[in-house]
């Protein structure tokens, strides 16, 4: 018997992962020819990462190969339909405790060490949640209307409010927005948030009417103060139960007469202005707006906001939306790429996710987020998180790259500093023997790491052997790491 008809033989063995690798290869291929024959053309690797960072929180190859072999219909429909389903996952073990025994104690002290504790465990909840999510794009959605709807923890003063609300959040992240505002508007995090307690019949307080409409649905300039005073009349009543932490209205605390807002007359209450809002077009508008400007850096023009809007008003479905906006041209442009800078909870997260380092311990993680300049649950105002340049000045800039050099340095010289570097020796090498073979490639490698090329100039002049020695390969990845253009999205 020959070696090569043994069952055993290294030559066997060679010769059928040969012929599988040629199968494989016969497959995409075939699946690509039959979509260019449809008329509709696969993906490429560039955009499929694109598609993935935008939607998620940096990109792995595997998230990258399994889009190959669809069109831009096929993959967003794909990735929005897996973010809509519901996704379980242990909560902190505090979650089912009184959510107002926090502030209903005497000693302020005791109590804030209680909420510092309790707060610190579910910002490493949800950074946890961030790193080991396999649909990406519904805690990007959660995080989103986190910062649309911001509610923070310093004043709230329960952490298991907060969790209730990024749990409603996460469940309506792409349902329907009609909805989400109802919920949100009775939210006990938010009434306490935006004083809706003390909001009674009486002595109106005007937090919630006016920041729902400014910073919620119709943005400034599109209501007056007249609309704000007559809804904080039609909102009032509800509070916080002293005791359970739920959301209650009470029919004395409520003016029951006669209120105008936005051209429409009536004895309304806290739904009848939720429902107001949601006739007005330009509730639409703002919102669509809004989802359009987290997915791509340029303004949406007239016609194409106006076509949006008028399609999410039909059944105010986010998941809709959201697919419609991913399908624009303009999120397919290829000088769309790069061009946002990545906030620091989608880089920090975004970065572990690269370095396959799921083992990281989140709570440094949120610690390094927050110092960053994006805390989980501490939104800076009522307005969320600025974004966009705002993410970036001398001080965060330094302080990521600081934070890049603890990644990679597979050492822990600032251990007790923040406990972030990637514990092992040699962890760029061994993170780059863990990728499939022909990402190990420098442009592929390039590409992989970085949404455009190096802005210090770095692999201008790449290898040109496929897989360099692992050390030059770590070396390059290491460079493009360090670059600015990591920064970018």
């Amino acid at each position: 018997m020959s070696r090569l008809h043994d069952p055993g033989s290294p030559s066997r063995a060679v010769a059928c992962s040969a012929l599988r690798a040629l199968a494989r290869g016969l497959a995409a291929a075939l699946a690509a020819w039959l979509l260019t024959c449809g008329g509709v053309a696969a993906l490429t690797p560039d955009e499929a990462r694109h598609l993935v960072v935008r939607t998620g929180f940096g990109a792995s190859p595997a998230e990258i190969e399994r889009l190959l072999p669809m069109d831009r219909a096929r993959a967003v429909a794909l990735i929005v339909s897996e973010a809509a389903l519901p996704v379980g996952g242990p909560l902190p073990e505090w979650a089912d405790d009184n959510p107002m025994t926090a502030r209903r104690l005497d000693d302020v002290a005791v109590a804030d060490a209680l909420i510092a504790r309790q707060g610190a465990t579910l910002q490493a909840w949800w950074v946890e949640r961030m790193l080991l999510t396999r649909v990406p794009l519904q805690e990007r959605m959660t995080l989103f209307w986190h910062g649309h709807f911001a509610s923070a923890l310093d004043k709230v003063r329960s952490p298991q409010l907060m969790l209730r609300q990024n749990r409603l959040l996460r469940r309506h992240a792409l349902a329907r927005f009609d909805v989400l505002l109802a919920d949100i508007a009775v939210d006990p995090a938010m009434l306490l948030y935006l004083d809706g307690g003390a909001n009674v019949v009486g002595a109106p307080n005007e937090n919630f009417a006016r920041e729902v409409m400014e910073l919620f649905t119709l943005g400034v300039g599109h209501y007056s103060e007249a609309d704000v005073a007559e809804a904080a009349r039609a909102l009032t009543g509800w509070t916080v139960h002293p005791a359970t932490g739920d959301a209650l209205f009470v029919p004395a605390r409520h003016d029951d007469g006669d209120k105008t807002i936005l051209g429409r007359s009536g004895p309304w209450n806290g739904a009848d202005v939720v429902a107001i809002l949601l006739e007005q077009p330009r509730t639409a508008e703002f919102v669509a707006a809004a989802l359009w400007t987290e997915f791509i850096s340029t303004p949406p023009g007239d016609a194409e906001l106006a076509a949006l809007a008028a399609d999410f008003r039909s059944d105010w479905r986010i998941d809709r939306l959201v697919r419609a906006i991913l399908l624009q041209p303009a999120f397919w442009d290829p000088a769309e790429r790069g061009a946002m800078i990545a906030g620091p909870v989608e880089w920090t997260v975004g970065t572990l996710r690269l370095l396959d380092a799921w083992d990281t311990p989140p709570d440094p993680v949120a610690d390094l987020c927050a110092a960053l300049g994006q805390a989980l649950f501490e939104p800076p105002n009522v307005a969320g998180w600025p974004g966009g340049d705002a993410w970036i000045d001398p001080s965060t800039l330094a302080a990521r790259q600081q934070a890049m050099q603890r990644f990679i340095a597979g050492r822990a010289p600032a251990a007790e500093e923040t406990g972030l570097a990637v514990r092992r020796s040699g962890a760029l090498v061994r993170w780059l023997d863990r990728l499939p073979f022909a990402w190990r490639a420098p442009d592929r490698l390039q590409a992989l790491v970085l949404p455009i090329a190096p802005v210090g100039g770095g692999g201008a002049a790449l290898p040109v052997a496929a897989s360099p020695d692992p050390e030059v390969l770590a070396d390059l990845a290491r460079g493009w790491l360090a670059d600015p253009a990591f920064q970018l999205k």
